[in-house]
């Protein structure tokens, strides 16, 4: 499957990812330029799962978040944001069986939304977030690194190193570690 974490920090979110598929007992890399978080518009947007989750949220058409923040955020994505990535799948094929299984990251104004398979969302009180097949490695590896308050700098050397210890411990986990920055501002 993946790896994908995120750190929330105070006016931004830092996600890091790996970039190797598995499916059936077979491992694939994605070629240069895919990438399993994609930004797109004002969006840091991921899944891990179901692989055609990834490859449709690559190009999905998102609605402006307009500088939203706080409850009116909370009530964007809810009413908004979700109801848009669930009829993009529907339109193009992924949701007419009933048995997806995809978690997405999710980052809007620097905040981070959790949203799984059935669309709900959450956001973490630590403001440390994890999905896919490693996520268990990567999350207890940065509950034990991060403090009260997090850098940018510091985010980014603990997520490589959270990945990089999923991939050491999951076998769905590997290839190139990326990171992508979002403030709060863009």
């Amino acid at each position: 499957m993946t790896t994908i974490a995120a750190i929330q920090g105070e006016g931004f979110t830092v996600v890091g990812f790996d970039s190797q598929i598995s499916s059936d007992n077979r491992v694939y890399l994605l070629p240069n330029g895919i990438k399993k978080v994609s930004k797109n518009g004002n969006y840091l947007i991921g899944a891990a799962g179901d692989l055609r989750a990834v490859n449709l949220l690559a190009d999905i058409p998102l609605p402006d978040a307009e500088n939203l923040s706080g409850v009116k955020l909370d009530k964007f994505v809810s009413t908004k944001l979700i109801p848009v990535i669930r009829g993009y799948f529907e339109t193009n094929g992924y949701t007419k069986d009933g048995n997806q299984e995809f978690d997405i990251i999710l980052c809007v104004n620097g905040i981070v939304f959790e949203i799984a398979d059935d669309y709900c969302w959450a956001r973490d009180v630590a403001g440390i977030y994890g999905i896919g097949s490693g996520s268990s490695f990567a999350l207890g590896a940065l509950h034990s690194m991060v403090g009260a308050k997090v850098t940018v700098e510091e985010a980014k050397a603990y997520l490589k190193e959270a990945i990089t210890i999923s991939s050491y411990l999951d076998s769905g986990t590997g290839g190139t570690i990326h990171i992508a920055v979002q403030y709060k501002d863009n």
